[in-house]
């Protein structure tokens, strides 16, 4: 991951490569799929309080992709700490069995690819697995998989019961972590 960091009236912008294993998304208010989860993840954000030589000063940071993973795993942030509990946010987050990753969301290098030549399509991932958190409390609950297994048919794994189920029920799970798998272009 790619964080470019840049503070008003200054030409130069700090590029600093972060490693990341997965990325955590919040549920900004407006938000109703996966998509706007990640625009929000991957849009320009304030940063309040920011002095240099002395002064505050406007300052501004921007997450991208440098380099695609494999698999990415995407964690939605469902547990909201407070001072005195942990709340479970509860809305429904849609989010599609192939996850197209938007142009902006790729550093300038990844856009043109290893040979300096745009790329033909936008990059796409295919779902391979959802965790869902079952339960009305974050104290308190139960975690379920679905997972696509070697044949490409989806499982219910709850404990020790396994059981077939059809993509359109993953597809409608709360779900707390996603993992896809990036597909090759063809």
């Amino acid at each position: 991951m790619r964080k470019d960091f840049s503070i008003e009236g200054q030409q130069q912008i700090s590029k600093s490569a972060e490693p990341f294993y997965l990325i955590d998304l919040e549920i900004p208010r407006e938000c109703y799929d996966l998509q706007d989860c990640l625009y929000s993840f991957f849009s320009e954000k304030k940063v309040h309080d920011y002095k240099f030589k002395g002064k505050n000063v406007g300052a501004s940071q921007r997450y991208m992709f440098e380099k695609l993973p494999n698999v990415l795993c995407i964690h939605i942030k469902r547990f909201i700490y407070t001072n005195e509990r942990v709340i479970k946010a509860k809305e429904h987050i849609d989010f599609d069995e192939v996850l197209t990753i938007d142009d902006n969301y790729l550093s300038p290098s990844l856009k043109l690819g290893i040979f300096n030549k745009e790329r033909k399509e936008l990059p796409k991932y295919r779902l391979f697995s959802v965790v869902e958190h079952v339960g009305m409390k974050a104290s308190s609950g139960h975690y379920v998989s679905h997972t696509m297994d070697c044949e490409d048919c989806w499982k219910k794994m709850d404990d020790r019961n396994v059981r077939n189920q059809q993509i359109e029920s993953v597809l409608d799970k709360q779900a707390y972590i996603l993992f896809y798998e990036l597909m090759q272009e063809d």
